[in-house]
């Protein structure tokens, strides 16, 4: 079985879910639950940036600061 994520528009949603639930059971399954959050994606975009500005720690780094606190 394979797995996909996507982001539907409000305006399509329902008609999505009635197309899905079309086929049978044991052929598809919907998962409620989201593999990530909107906050998880806020998290990852930032982490982005600063990995592309030069301001994240290097793991060596990381752990001095830990060990320093």
């Amino acid at each position: 079985m394979q797995t996909i994520t996507l982001k539907i528009d409000d305006s399509i949603y329902e008609n999505l879910l009635w197309l899905l639930n079309q086929f049978p059971k044991k052929k598809i399954r919907i998962i409620e639950k989201p593999l990530y959050t909107a906050d998880d994606e806020k998290a990852y975009k930032k982490a982005v940036r600063e990995l592309e500005q030069g301001e994240a720690l290097s793991l060596n780094e990381l752990k001095k600061e830990l060990q320093d606190v």
